[in-house]
C-alpha cells in the first residue's frame, strides 16, 4: 500500500500542467490527493485531540466525492470505492462536526456576553451537548474501524495502482471544461433558494437554504479544481460563492443550535439576552444572502456566468496519440453496455485509451511524460484546423476583359475572441 503523508502539506503528487492535461491524467491525481488527505487524518481523528483534524478528513472526504462526481464518466471505480460508501462516513462525521460547532460557538462567541445570571444556564446546555458528543464519536469510531471503511481503502489503493477508465478520458482536459462546468452552474442558479422572500420567515427556516449552502459548497469545490484554466474573474467568482457558503452556514449553525437548546434545554426560553443575541446573529448572517439574491436572478448576471466558463484562457491541445508500454488499462464501453479491455501494450489500435497516471515527481506511470503535441517517431502530426481544402474561385467575366484570380494561400485573419466581462454594477 501506497506510504500516507503524515499531513496535508505533504502531497503525493503534483496536478498535470493545465496546458497539457488529459481527462485521466486530472482526475487520476486529484483522486488520488484527496484520497491520501482524508487517511492522512484518520488516526488523529481516533485520537480526538483537536476537533480540526475532523473538520480537514471531512473536507477531504466532500472533495474525493466531488471529484467523483466530475470523472464519473471518464472513470471505472470498484464497487467498495464508488460515493455510495463515502456518504455513510461523511454522514457521522457531519453529525460529529456539528456538535463541535456548537460546542464552540457557546463557550467562545455567548459565554462572554451573558448576564452572570445566565451562565448557569449556558453550563447546562455546554453539558448536554458534550454528553451527545460523546455517544456520536462512538459511532464515528465504530465506522472508521468497520470492514466496510477497510475494504474502501483497499478499494481505492488497488484503483490508483491500477487505474481504469473510459475512451472519453483520453480527450483534452482543456477541450471539455465546458461540458464538465455547465452542469455545476446550471445545478446553481436554478436552486429555489434563489427564490424565497427575503421577509418569509417560514420559508428561511426551512432546509431550503441549507441545501443552497450544500449546492454552493459543491459548486465551489469543482470550480476550485480547475482555477488555472480561467482568468482572475473565475477566481473572484469562487470567492463570491465561498462568502455566501459561509454566511448560509452561519445560518443553519444557529437554526440547529435553537433546534438543540429547545429540545435538550427547556429552561432557555428564560434566557432573554441568550435568545437576543443568536436572533441577532441569524439575522446578521442571512444580511449576503439577501444581497446576492437579485444579482443571481438577473439575466445579465446569469449570461455573464455561462460565458466565462466557456471561455477558459489555455488554448485546447489535440488528443495525444496512444502510444506503446505505457501502464493503464481502457474501458470501451458498447452502446449495449458491455465493457472490453483494452491493453495498449498489445497494439496500437486507434480506440484504446492509455493510463498516464500523475507521479509524485510529476511524472507519468510507465514512462517519462511528453508534451501533448509531440509526434510519435516516424510519425507526421497534422492540425486539422490548418489544413483546408482550397474552394474554387467563381469570377464573372465582362466580355473578353481578363480575370485576375486571389492567390489560394492567402487567408484573412480571425480577430480575436473576447472575454466575458461582468455586467455594469455588480
Amino acid at each position: 500500500m501506497a506510504k500516507v503523508p503524515t499531513d496535508d502539506s505533504q502531497s503525493t503528487g503534483r496536478l498535470p500542467a493545465a496546458a497539457t492535461a488529459t481527462v485521466e491524467q486530472y482526475a487520476h491525481a486529484l483522486i488520488q490527493k484527496h484520497y491520501h488527505r482524508m487517511i492522512s487524518r484518520e488516526a488523529l481523528v481516533l485520537k480526538d485531540k483537536d476537533p480540526e483534524d475532523l473538520h480537514q478528513m471531512r473536507v477531504a472526504i466532500r472533495r474525493l466525492q466531488t471529484a467523483l462526481q466530475i470523472f464519473k464518466a471518464a472513470i471505472v471505480l470498484p464497487k467498495a470505492a464508488q460515493i455510495k460508501s463515502l456518504q455513510g462516513i461523511t454522514r457521522q462525521l457531519g453529525k460529529l462536526r456539528d456538535l463541535d460547532v456548537q460546542l464552540d460557538t457557546l463557550k467562545t462567541e455567548y459565554a462572554e456576553k451573558l448576564d452572570p445570571s445566565e451562565q448557569g444556564l449556558l453550563q447546562q446546555a455546554i453539558a448536554t451537548l458534550a454528553k451527545q458528543r460523546k455517544k456520536v464519536f462512538s459511532k464515528v469510531k465504530t465506522v472508521l474501524k468497520s470492514q466496510v471503511y477497510q475494504d474502501l481503502k483497499v478499494a481505492y489503493e488497488n484503483w490508483l495502482d491500477q487505474p481504469r477508465y473510459t475512451l472519453s478520458a483520453q480527450q483534452s482536459l482543456a477541450l471539455v471544461l465546458p461540458e464538465l462546468l455547465s452542469p455545476l452552474l446550471a445545478e446553481l442558479l436554478l436552486h429555489p433558494g434563489w427564490l424565497i422572500a427575503a421577509n418569509d420567515q417560514t420559508a428561511i427556516a426551512s432546509p431550503t437554504l441549507h441545501d443552497l449552502r450544500k449546492t454552493c459548497k459543491h459548486v465551489r469545490y469543482q470550480a476550485e479544481f480547475f482555477t488555472d484554466f480561467y482568468e482572475p474573474a473565475f477566481k473572484q467568482w469562487i470567492q463570491e460563492i465561498k462568502g455566501l457558503q459561509d454566511s448560509l452556514g452561519q445560518v443553519h449553525d444557529i437554526q440547529v443550535l435553537q433546534q438543540i437548546l429547545i429540545k435538550s434545554v427547556p429552561e432557555w426560553e428564560e434566557s432573554i439576552h441568550l435568545r437576543q443575541m443568536i436572533e441577532e446573529e441569524h439575522e446578521q448572517a442571512l444580511g449576503l444572502w439577501r444581497s446576492v439574491q437579485a444579482k443571481y436572478l438577473s439575466p445579465d448576471y446569469r449570461l455573464f456566468l455561462h460565458q466565462l466558463l466557456l471561455s477558459p484562457l489555455l488554448p485546447r491541445p489535440e488528443m495525444p496519440a496512444p502510444r506503446n508500454g505505457v501502464k493503464g488499462e481502457a474501458i470501451a464501453v458498447t452502446p449495449e453496455g458491455d465493457q472490453s479491455k483494452g491493453d495498449q501494450s498489445k497494439g496500437d489500435h486507434p480506440e484504446a485509451m492509455v493510463a498516464l497516471v500523475a507521479q509524485p515527481d510529476g511524472g507519468v506511470a510507465g514512462g517519462e511524460a511528453k508534451p501533448i503535441a509531440e509526434a510519435e517517431a516516424g510519425e507526421v502530426s497534422v492540425n486539422a484546423s490548418a489544413v483546408e481544402p482550397s474552394l474554387p474561385t467563381v469570377t464573372k467575366t465582362r466580355r473578353k476583359t481578363p480575370t485576375t484570380r486571389k492567390s489560394p494561400g492567402v487567408r484573412t485573419p480571425r480577430s480575436p475572441r473576447r472575454r466575458p466581462q461582468p455586467p455594469a454594477g455588480n
